[in-house]
């Protein structure tokens, strides 16, 4: 049997406190600087990839952070 996970992006967004955010804008935004160039530096991909699951472990971890303290 083949299961799809689908996840809520918003849904996800509006647990993350205003620092995780801020974190995730900048993996986003370094992501789009790569996608920009021709042939991004492979140190440069790897970079970001271990930043992005850097980031998700982190999130796992410790869960979201709600800004009211919830």
């Amino acid at each position: 049997m083949e299961m799809e996970l689908h996840a809520d992006a918003g849904a996800l967004l509006g647990h993350l406190s205003e620092d995780q955010r801020r974190r995730l804008d900048a993996l986003d935004a370094a992501y789009m600087e790569l996608l920009s160039d021709s042939a991004p530096a492979k140190a440069d991909v790897e970079a970001l990839a271990d930043a992005i699951v850097a980031f998700y472990d982190e999130v796992s971890k410790t869960g979201v952070e709600h800004e009211n303290g919830a």
